[in-house]
């Protein structure tokens, strides 16, 4: 049977809801990033791409050992893509399945799920990346310099002026508890993900 974790995600902003299905998506968001007519200046929204999905692979019907995918498994974690303005820091907020679900017997499998940051810019895999140990995150969308002194204020917001934008990257991994008595099937758990800029 395939056990795989497809991502849904949200954006959520003040009291505005934005949903956005599996496949990539863009959100436009902010307080003081609109124009006189109200429309989101250009280059201040939030993108967001779901590279590949958290896929725990085939299981035996009468399986009951627990099974990982590890954050050092590059070909099983999901990974989820975030460009935003390079200057600002982004809350993350994570709401896990607390199980996994076959729509065809709605048999149910427990599952754990965790998550890592990492905001140098390159997709260079998750050994750099920070675990986070809730389900919250606040972070520089593009780590800044150690020992430097901070870099002088940004450009503020205005027609025609695009500013500079980076990637982060998020990586989901975790542990499923199956039971041994699964009917065989796909089962499938959303992760529900809410981006906003810090201060807006």
């Amino acid at each position: 049977m395939h056990i795989r974790i497809h991502f849904m995600i949200s954006a959520i902003c003040l009291l505005l809801m934005l949903s956005v299905r599996p496949a990539s998506g863009q959100i436009n968001f902010g307080d003081y990033v609109y124009d006189n007519d109200g429309n989101v200046l250009s280059g201040y929204e939030i993108e967001l791409f779901v590279d590949q999905p958290l896929d725990f692979g085939f299981l035996f019907s009468n399986q009951t050992d627990p099974v990982s995918v590890d954050l050092t498994d590059d070909s099983q974690i999901g990974i989820l893509e975030i460009t935003a303005v390079r200057y600002m820091d982004v809350f993350v907020d994570v709401i896990p399945p607390d199980d996994l679900e076959s729509f065809e017997s709605g048999d149910r499998i427990p599952v754990n799920i965790s998550y890592a940051y990492a905001n140098r810019g390159v997709h260079s895999g998750p050994g750099s990346a920070i675990t986070v140990p809730g389900m919250n995150v606040r972070f520089p969308i593009f780590q800044r310099a150690s020992g430097q002194p901070p870099a002088p204020p940004p450009t503020p917001p205005h027609s025609g002026y695009t500013p500079p934008r980076e990637t982060a990257f998020l990586y989901f991994f975790g542990t499923i508890f199956p039971d041994g008595g699964l009917n065989v099937g796909e089962y499938t758990g959303e992760i529900i993900i809410t981006i906003s800029y810090d201060g807006i």
